[in-house]
């Protein structure tokens, strides 16, 4: 199987999307934890290179690697940040739940123009075979004799 397929098979629903969305930011959450409330540099530098983080967000990440955010600062940083993620988690799984339902209703759609027009095909022959004449069978040429297979 490839990498991120489903390990039971058949496509992921979207509790297994929502579950994959909410440890992603449990793990970000962890990382500007461990940066903020222990000063972790090398956390911070790995933070730094996520190229979508906020410019403020950006700025606290600097001056915990620069030495230059004080100490009392950090606590009120981090919670505006986790403020911030638990928005930015509730948006990401917004948008999961409205692309499943767009998906669904978009399959669904197809599957009911499938079915009309089968039905539709179905419907046509039936009256053009309800309406072709009906053409007798041939009769044997000698009715009074024995069938010809009979010995």
């Amino acid at each position: 199987m490839g990498e991120g397929a489903p390990q039971q098979g058949g496509a992921p629903n979207l509790e297994q999307i929502k579950k994959g969305i909410s440890a992603s930011f449990v793990v970000q959450r962890g990382q500007y934890e461990k940066v903020f409330n222990s000063g972790d540099v090398a956390a911070a530098q790995e933070l730094l290179k996520n190229t979508n983080l906020s410019e403020k967000t950006r700025g606290a990440l600097k001056g915990v690697v620069n030495n230059t955010l004080p100490e009392s600062a950090r606590p009120q940083t981090l919670q505006g940040i986790l403020i911030g993620l638990k928005q930015g988690e509730k948006v990401a799984l917004d948008q999961e739940t409205k692309k499943v339902e767009v998906f669904k209703a978009a399959f669904t759609d197809g599957i009911k123009r499938l079915y009309q027009i089968g039905i539709l095909i179905v419907l046509i022959g039936f009256f053009i075979t309800a309406f072709l004449p009906e053409i007798p069978l041939r009769k044997s040429v000698d009715d009074d004799g024995p069938p010809a297979f009979a010995g």
